[in-house]
């Protein structure tokens, strides 16, 4: 695999698909340049608070669609258990 790509990785700037993740770069850039300014104004606090806010939603809306799909799966699973079920049911019951 490319280092680029291992790094990009690591520091969390691709997303699962292998895309850029925006919301990411942002949170990094706006960390690095709180540290990094001598004194912090209130627009620098607030862009910090908007790109706080963007990174939560945005892990909250794939958490809950992480979430969505594995009980989806795991539903379907419980499902399929139970039609197993109720078939040997009604061979026993014969």
């Amino acid at each position: 695999m490319n280092p680029l790509i291992k790094t990009l990785q690591g520091l969390r700037l691709l997303d699962e698909n292998g895309t850029l993740s925006l919301t990411n770069l942002a949170l990094i850039a706006s960390i690095a340049k709180a540290l990094a300014a001598p004194q912090i104004g209130w627009l620098d606090v607030a862009f910090n608070v908007a790109t706080l806010i963007s990174y939560q939603y945005k892990r909250y809306a794939l958490s809950k669609t992480t979430n969505t799909k594995l009980f989806d799966a795991r539903l379907g699973a419980v499902e399929s258990n139970l039609n197993l079920l109720k078939s040997a049911m009604s061979i026993r019951g014969k």
